[in-house]
């Protein structure tokens, strides 16, 4: 007897990065795995919400390396406690990471 074979839904991500040829590529690499579905952001853009409610995404990622990062960070964590928010270019320095957390991030 074979086995069913359930295909598992891809993994949606958003992609918050302000710098165009990195989000880009990062969407490019994201996109090339299989399991995954990569959409992107500027970051600080005016139409981050109504993206957020349309792409409906599993985990959000925020360049925290550049203005506004940390506070991208706190606004969708205000928005939307139930999807996590990895940051992004996060200085290993204990202080960032530690700023990172108190922001909402998930991970780095």
């Amino acid at each position: 007897m074979q086995a069913a074979l359930v295909e598992a839904r891809a993994l949606q991500v958003l992609v918050i990065v302000g710098v165009k040829a990195c989000r880009e590529a990062l969407l490019a690499a994201l996109n090339g795995c299989a399991r995954l579905h990569a959409c992107g952001q500027p970051l600080g853009a005016a139409g981050l919400f109504e993206e957020l409610e349309q792409s409906k995404p599993d985990v959000i990622v925020v360049d925290v390396s550049v203005t506004r990062g940390l506070e991208t960070i706190a606004a969708l964590r205000r928005h939307s406690r139930e999807v996590p928010v990895i940051a992004l270019g996060v200085e290993s320095d204990a202080t960032d990471i530690l700023v990172c957390a108190e922001a909402g991030a998930a991970g780095y």
